[in-house]
């Protein structure tokens, strides 16, 4: 994140073009349009997941970054949006030594000229941009029902012997919520896939990868999610989510040095063994994580209301297998209590 930092301040304006069409223009820093929504595709009604742990759960698909989108719905029902949404680029993999490779402005340069240590800042061409179409409609029973696509085309840029070379990333995803018993079950399922897509995803997994002389490399990557959400009474909430996020290798060896990500060819002899002295040198292959928890309303009234929360999650790492030490795991077991005021 950048300093200050600033998680929603945005701007919109709704415009009715005629009795069924309206469009909507929403400019500044807002949920990115491949979150999933539950109402059309308007703003603050995001279907996050509802835990506690603020970062989500792997596979869900979120960012929080200034764009410019308009949107267009018909009747209500059918909605179209563009995006152009602020771009950064997550590395991963071994950075070959090359003096002239330039991909990032560095930490504590004086970009910007605000006199701090600021981070590290990708150089980007253009904006990520995003598309999405979504349907809004009801099905036996009353249930509502919200399906979306989206797809989005991103844009990788280095600059290497003299030469600015770009490189594309792209995604397609898709997702619904819907309620299977209307008042007491809801549910939702959501999933990109496509090259260069981590950075969208909770578990940040890079974007990118380098190949031996320097030139970028999107990886290939899924995220899948899916979840129940029951309200058994007016003032509980009851979930359990699952979701994960996997990458393909990309790699090379050239005079006996390993590039890129997943490269077989590293050690992880040390990786199980504490305090071990032996190498330890692996990478990230996925993230899967199952989680479950409640919210309870304990007051509610005109100067707001008071909720607790309780969490647990199991999230597992999987690494790259490689050939001196297996494919090494790690498993955390983490629980959460949160207790909340929301004065409005």
């Amino acid at each position: 994140s950048y300093s200050p930092r600033i998680r929603h301040l945005y701007g919109t304006v709704d415009e009715k073009l005629n009795d069924d069409v309206t469009a909507h223009l929403l400019f500044g820093q807002n949920w990115s349009l491949a979150t999933l929504n539950g109402k059309g595709i308007t703003p603050r009604n995001e279907v996050t997941p509802p835990v506690v742990e603020a970062q989500y759960v792997p596979g869900f698909v979120f960012t929080r970054q200034p764009q410019l989108r308009l949107t267009v719905d018909v009747d209500r029902k059918w909605w179209f949006a563009l995006s152009l949404e602020n771009p950064q680029t997550t590395f991963g993999g071994t950075v070959p030594a090359i003096a002239s490779l330039v991909t990032t402005v560095p930490a504590g340069s004086g970009f910007g000229g605000n006199g701090i240590s600021e981070n590290a800042l990708s150089i980007n061409h253009y904006p990520d941009v995003i598309g999405k179409v979504a349907y809004e409609g009801a099905y036996a029973g009353g249930r509502t029902l919200h399906v979306e696509a989206f797809g989005m085309v991103r844009d990788f840029y280095e600059r290497l012997d003299g030469a600015n070379r770009n490189f594309r990333g792209w995604g397609v995803g898709g997702g619904i919520a819907t309620q299977i018993v209307p008042g007491l079950l809801d549910v939702q399922f959501s999933g990109i896939v496509g090259r260069g897509i981590g950075r969208y995803g909770a578990s940040a997994l890079p974007d990118v990868t380098f190949n031996p002389d320097g030139t970028l490399a999107p990886v290939r990557e899924y995220m899948l999610l899916g979840g129940l959400t029951a309200h058994p009474t007016k003032t509980l909430d009851i979930y359990v989510f699952g979701g994960e996020e996997s990458e393909d290798a990309h790699y090379a060896t050239v005079g006996g040095v390993n590039y890129g990500l997943g490269n077989p060819n590293f050690i992880g002899t040390g990786c199980l063994i504490e305090g071990s002295s032996l190498p330890c040198t692996v990478q990230t292959r996925a993230v899967k994580q199952l989680t479950a928890g409640f919210w309870q309303r304990m007051m509610q009234g005109p100067w707001g209301r008071v909720q607790a929360g309780i969490q647990y999650s199991h999230t597992l790492r999987d690494t790259f297998e490689v050939t001196q030490g297996g494919a090494p795991t790690a498993k955390e077991d983490i629980g959460f209590f949160s207790l909340r005021y929301y004065p409005f």
